[in-house]
């Protein structure tokens, strides 16, 4: 019984520390006005997960992404343990200023 409880509790731990924050970064959270596609950056746009993937799939002015950086490692959920993260395959993208607003466009499927 009192091993069924430590585990219990270790359990309760592990997602307290995790589980009720949010674990998701949104471009609209940061500036992404431009004047030119050099102004824009790609990046993750969506929810994270334990493997801290992302493929870029969103654009912010390169001048968020410090901010942006250190708010998707604060995101990252603490998992224990750690999962087995499968390969990834993104698409290809860019970041471009498009009508004055930092856009990914996207250039292929992603799919091999």
């Amino acid at each position: 019984m009192a091993a069924k409880l430590r585990a219990l509790i270790a359990a309760f731990l592990a997602c307290s520390a995790g589980c009720a924050e949010n674990h998701s970064v949104s471009a609209k959270d940061y500036p992404r006005g431009c004047t030119s596609s050099g102004d824009c950056v790609a990046v993750y746009e969506g929810v994270i997960d334990c493997c801290e993937d992302g493929c870029p799939n969103a654009a912010i002015h390169g001048s968020a992404l410090q901010q942006y950086t250190k708010d998707f490692a604060q995101s990252v959920p603490m998992c224990n343990p750690p999962p087995s993260c499968p390969a990834q395959h993104c698409q290809s993208g860019r970041a471009a200023c498009i009508s004055g607003l930092c856009t990914f466009e996207a250039t292929d499927s992603g799919v091999d």
